[in-house]
């Protein structure tokens, strides 16, 4: 069963998002902030097989975040879910290890599918 973090500081999409990956078969673990996330994520017995990041999260950027697994050399699939519309804005994901990039508002089969084209792609 594979693994996924959301990294979400909306309470009510967070827990809509662990339900409805939940649904799908998938273990969720869900993150108001991007530090919890990190120090989990740093953890060998961690196993994560894929990472859902929002971008605007207090205290820690998702940019930050993601630049920051990047730097401890973790692998995983990254989706960025982001309000934030602008070309830059997706650009700066990009640059900073994302794989995928969505924009909210978004669809809920979409997201899914994202999810699964990249954990198939990634072998996980």
């Amino acid at each position: 069963m594979s693994h996924i973090i959301v990294v979400e500081d909306d309470v009510h999409l967070a827990r809509g998002f662990k339900f409805n990956l939940e649904a799908e078969g998938y273990r969720v673990t869900t993150f108001d902030n991007g530090a919890d996330a990190l120090e989990l994520m740093q953890q060998a017995e961690a196993q994560v097989d894929l990472v859902v990041l929002d971008l605007m999260l207090p205290g820690m950027s998702g940019y930050a975040v993601c630049e920051k697994l990047r730097e401890l050399g973790q692998e995983m699939p990254i989706l960025i879910l982001s309000a934030r519309t602008l070309t830059e804005d997706r650009t700066r994901g990009f640059d900073v290890g994302a794989d995928q990039y969505l924009t909210k508002p978004f669809e809920l089969d979409e997201l899914l599918s994202r999810v699964k084209g990249l954990l198939v792609r990634y072998g996980r």
